[in-house]
């Protein structure tokens, strides 16, 4: 991907990790989800190509309706994921992150899919690095802020 950043590039970590839990141990309702959802995210970023299922679909700029459909797929597959099982996504270096991936976050800020499971998303970044789609991000109410000093 020289040309391109990686979309939702904090979760393919997670996913292929979910994945993996499918097939060592089975969890069969979140195999079929990701069976469901996987070519929507596929269709995002190649390096998701795992999921994919069927035809392949074409990479391109997504409207506003696609990329709420991608989100709604991998929202999907991580409340699946916490019906089975507590889960703590856990992205690091968030000041890093794509655009794409604020956007999700937000989605998942605001969605009643997600509200009474036990699934959290934790972020670390560096305070010294706000980078544009990190600082309006990290400005909102719905998100809780705990500050580590290096020693």
């Amino acid at each position: 991907h020289q040309d391109s950043p990686l979309l939702l590039s904090a979760f393919i970590s997670p996913l292929r990790m979910v994945c993996d839990l499918c097939q060592r141990e089975g969890y069969e309702s979140l195999k079929k989800v990701v069976m469901e959802e996987g070519s929507y995210l596929a269709a995002l970023e190649p390096e998701l190509s795992f999921l994919q299922r069927g035809s392949a679909r074409k990479k391109g700029s997504e409207s506003p309706l696609q990329r709420e459909r991608i989100f709604v797929a991998l929202l999907r597959i991580l409340a699946q994921l916490a019906t089975d099982q507590r889960a703590l996504i856990l992205i690091d270096d968030l000041h890093n992150a794509d655009e794409m991936t604020f956007l999700f976050l937000d989605f998942f800020l605001h969605s009643e899919i997600i509200a009474d499971l036990p699934l959290g998303i934790m972020g670390t970044y560096r305070s010294d690095i706000t980078t544009e789609p990190l600082a309006p991000f990290i400005k909102n109410e719905r998100v809780k802020h705990i500050h580590f000093r290096l020693m």
